[in-house]
């Protein structure tokens, strides 16, 4: 059974017994007791699946800063290799190459502005660039305390928290092995 059909199937057995009149607490115990073992067993299945994606998430992280730092390697080593190329080519006083896959040239390119010091630009060569940042804290803060503003409110939410200590021991290699809780 999937999760959401062991919380269907316990809230249609509770209100079954409640239809009934049964208020026996040792009567509900007894019936409701193995459909919320089932979901028990069956959330500790969800969060090893969770800890299984959650490894998934970081190694594909460390994998992802691997290939980047090799990316910017690589564009370095290119960058680099053509201006080998290029300085030595000036230095030849060579402008073009020719072959059969290819030519490589030497050209002018636009010209780059160079600024050595920002202080010696005009003032109207200079135009100010503004954020706007909202102090959410503090504006959260006086709505709890009472400011009524239209359209902004303060939504509760609720979250999930799954604690893996030393006092709950989970074996990593458990969550490899686990299967889709579904």
């Amino acid at each position: 059974m999937k999760l959401y059909e062991i919380t269907e199937e316990y809230q249609r057995v509770f209100e079954e017994l409640s239809e009934n009149g049964i208020f026996d607490q040792e009567t509900i115990d007894n019936t409701l007791s193995p459909i919320t073992q089932s979901f028990e067993d069956k959330a500790k299945n969800v969060v090893a699946y969770i800890k299984n994606v959650e490894q998934e998430i970081v190694a594909l992280q460390n994998h992802k800063e691997n290939i980047d730092s090799r990316i910017k390697a690589y564009k370095k080593e290119f960058e680099n290799l053509k201006n080998y190329l290029k300085n030595n080519m000036i230095n030849m006083n060579i402008n073009k190459i020719s072959c059969p896959f290819f030519d490589i040239i030497v050209k002018d390119s636009n010209p780059s502005l160079i600024t050595e010091d920002e202080l010696n630009i005009p003032p109207e060569y200079i135009t100010t660039k503004t954020d706007v940042i909202v102090d959410t804290e503090r504006l959260k803060r006086d709505i709890k305390n009472g400011l009524v503003l239209d359209g902004i409110y303060i939504k509760k939410n609720k979250s999930l928290t799954i604690k893996c200590d030393g006092s709950k021991k989970i074996k990593k290699d458990l969550f490899k092995v686990m299967p889709s809780p579904n």
